[in-house]
């Protein structure tokens, strides 16, 4: 893009959040945006902004040179010379003022595009006395005043071209110009107050103890909020940064006080309380270009906090009921408000990320949300069916066992993990559930380091299955999210999964298509469903590995814990998008005792690989398509499980039916009919003592594998 000049260009740029750090410094922020319209981009060259500061609030000190601070290098600009220099900070005592340097030819700039908010940074001042430059030891308890003073803020444009080797926007050459045009913010409230510390007693400012260490009960106006247990008053305006994971029973506001929960590409902070009626601001960082699933941490907020330009802009719902997508991004844009406990599905155009900002009252206390189960019209009725988009509702994490635990309906939770390369099919989901996590990329060195750790992090949308009885009905499942729930212990979840056997085994396509499965062997899982196990939610038209159980497919399953004694084969299946080499890997083996055999097989070329001692496997696919019943997981043996000599069933075949019946006291749980190439010819549930298949040919030879609660047994079968 070139360099033009134009009227129509103007900015708005606001100060705003002006907190007190201790008793003698404060910070606050400076933004901009573009507000021309219709929109003229704009990239920065340089800038420089000066304020007025109220006198009264000095409390008979001054400001100096050295105590005016850069302190946040904001992720919403771009560059490499987009810095202060402290030595053109003006030192009269009651005016601040900031410039940067201009920018050189070729260097990287940021561009202003479209109209959304861009941090320029947060600075740090602090207060003096005039005599001698040492520390200040209060504000005075007056009203704000940090005004800009318009002569003296500066911003200029420069020439631009887009940098497509490195991917960046950078100065062009040729002369810069000032843009005139703008509007200049104090977005502080002046009713409020800047409080000083709560002190006990006279006593020594310079011990650090006397006024870190207030109580709420005592003086609750000049509580220092992050990171405190007990509770808390935010004062003027208090942030909780991206890093500040903070805990409070109670939250109470002075007059006029304000709080914001920052996000950014580092982090986002975490706010646990338990009190209703608190008002804050809670950001979102978004990375463009992307699919997001978020939820709302606040009630009431409008669809406009998510929607953008039609168009350009992505803003979705999930219809369970029909499994499609809603627009609510259409023009007319609809009015309503994010409903608490729901998710969405958003992108935003351009290659700079977003902050969205939640304005309202902090959702805290059981947040309920209605999921629905739609049955299906394939066998199983549950197969792929009662998927919805919920989301994390409140302003902290989330413990996903707590939650899986408290909804006995729920079989899987399902994060949208997008590729950088994502084209519309080439994407996936990572997965969770009570047997552990299952990431979309290979970790680094076995260590799975994208897989879910079952900590739901804050606004975090994901798919969440919900399972009905009888398979066949529509139904309706209550899901409540409730404060205990809550966590901000990064590492909690492993805890009560380290004793579990586990083995990751992932899959990789001819053109490096990626996907994983578990399997887990636990305490309190079962052979049949339950909620260790996770279907397969194929997100990846061009691959999806899964095992399959009770004629579901499945990325996540439970078993009951391994003996020495048990044997287990678990049938594998793969979508394959494309013919070529398919390199089965194993991402990570955990608990198992030294002796446990663990055994891939590939039926088609008559392989039986070792895992323990050659981790990985490359089998050739030579059609595209679903591949069942050629590979095998087995524990403990290449055979069913588990290993009963005597038989279990009696099968038989008349004209195109087979017919199995027991033989003892059981059940059968399921029947699989093969060819003699190994490959799955159907499968079905069965739960009775007898059941008759459907099958077509003459003169074909089957093999019938019936399990039963008492073991597996193959039986060769010739259809006449």
């Amino acid at each position: 893009m070139g360099f033009q000049t134009h009227a129509a260009k103007s900015y708005e740029m606001e100060v705003r959040n002006l907190v007190q750090v201790n008793e003698s410094e404060f910070t606050f922020e400076v933004r901009m945006r573009n507000t021309s319209n219709p929109i003229e981009p704009f990239a920065i060259e340089a800038m420089q902004w000066q304020f007025s500061f109220n006198p009264a609030m000095l409390n008979g000190g001054g400001l100096r040179n050295s105590f005016l601070t850069y302190i946040d290098n904001t992720t919403d600009l771009v560059g490499t010379r987009i810095i202060p220099l402290s030595t053109n900070f003006t030192t009269n005592q009651v005016v601040i003022q900031w410039v940067t340097d201009p920018l050189g030819l070729d260097e990287q700039t940021t561009l202003f595009d479209d109209n959304s908010w861009k941090r320029i940074g947060t600075f740090s001042l602090k207060l003096s006395t005039a005599a001698n430059g040492t520390t200040r030891h209060n504000f005075a308890d007056v009203a704000h005043n940090l005004n800009f003073i318009a002569n003296m803020v500066y911003v200029s444009e420069c020439p631009y071209y887009w940098d497509s080797e490195n991917s960046w926007w950078v100065r062009d050459n040729a002369n810069f110009s000032e843009i005139t045009s703008r509007v200049l913010t104090n977005s502080i409230d002046p009713n409020r107050e800047l409080a000083g510390y709560y002190m006990y007693a006279n006593t020594d400012w310079g011990t650090a103890a006397n006024w870190n260490n207030t109580v709420a009960a005592a003086h609750p106006a000049y509580h220092k909020l992050p990171g405190v247990t007990n509770n808390a008053l935010v004062g003027v305006a208090s942030v909780i940064s991206t890093s500040t994971r903070a805990s409070i029973k109670n939250l109470y506001f002075n007059v006029g006080g304000s709080l914001t929960i920052k996000s950014d590409a580092t982090g986002t902070g975490y706010l646990i309380h338990n009190n209703s009626g608190v008002a804050a601001t809670i950001e979102r960082y978004l990375s463009q270009t992307k699919y997001h699933y978020v939820s709302s941490p606040i009630s009431n907020a409008p669809y406009t906090v998510l929607q953008g330009v039609n168009g350009t802009d992505d803003f979705f719902s999930w219809n369970e009921s029909v499994r499609e997508w809603t627009n609510l991004n259409f023009v007319p844009l609809p009015v309503g408000t994010l409903t608490p406990g729901k998710g969405y599905a958003v992108a935003y155009g351009g290659v700079l990320p977003v902050t969205k900002q939640f304005v309202g009252e902090i959702n805290v206390g059981t947040v309920g949300f209605s999921a629905t189960y739609t049955p299906g019209s394939v066998s199983p009725f549950w197969n792929q069916r009662g998927f919805n988009l919920v989301g994390n509702p409140y302003s902290c994490a989330l413990d996903a066992n707590a939650f899986l635990t408290a909804h006995s309906s729920v079989y899987g939770l399902y994060f949208w993990d997008e590729a950088a390369n994502y084209l519309g099919n080439r994407n996936d989901y990572a997965t969770y559930s009570l047997a552990g996590g299952v990431g979309t990329a290979p970790g680094v060195g076995g260590a799975n380091t994208n897989a879910p750790t079952g900590k739901i992090a804050p606004m975090q949308g994901f798919m969440l299955q919900v399972k009905s009885l009888p398979f066949n009905q529509n139904a309706t499942i209550p899901i409540n999210f409730v404060n205990t729930m809550r966590i901000t212990d990064d590492a909690y979840f492993y805890k009560d999964q380290s004793e579990n056997d586990r083995i990751w085994l992932s899959v990789k396509g001819p053109e490096q298509d990626y996907n994983e499965i578990l399997v887990a062997f636990m305490d309190g899982a079962q052979v049949d469903l339950d909620q260790s196990d996770a279907e397969k939610l194929k997100g990846n038209s061009m691959l999806a590995f899964y095992s399959m159980l009770e004629g579901g497919d499945f990325v996540i399953q439970g078993l009951p814990v391994l003996n020495s004694t048990d044997t287990y084969e678990i049938p594998l299946g793969v979508d394959a998008g494309l013919a070529g080499q398919y390199t089965f890997d194993v991402q990570k083996i955990e608990n198992f005792v030294s002796g446990t055999a663990i055994t891939l097989e590939d039926r088609l070329a008559g392989k039986m690989i070792n895992l323990r001692t050659n981790p990985q496997y490359v089998a050739q696919i030579s059609t595209p398509g679903e591949i069942r019943g050629r590979f095998y997981l087995h524990f403990n043996g290449p055979t069913s499980v588990p290993v009963i000599e005597q038989k279990l069933t009696k099968v038989y075949a008349i004209n195109n039916q087979i017919f199995v019946e027991l033989v003892g006291n059981n059940k059968i749980l399921d029947v699989e009919v093969l060819n003699t190439l190994g490959q799955s010819v159907l499968r079905t549930s069965v739960n009775a003592t007898e059941a008759t298949i459907n099958v077509n040919g003459s003169n074909v030879v089957y093999i019938v594998k019936v399990r039963t609660s008492q073991g597996v047994e193959s039986h060769k079968i010739l259809l006449h």
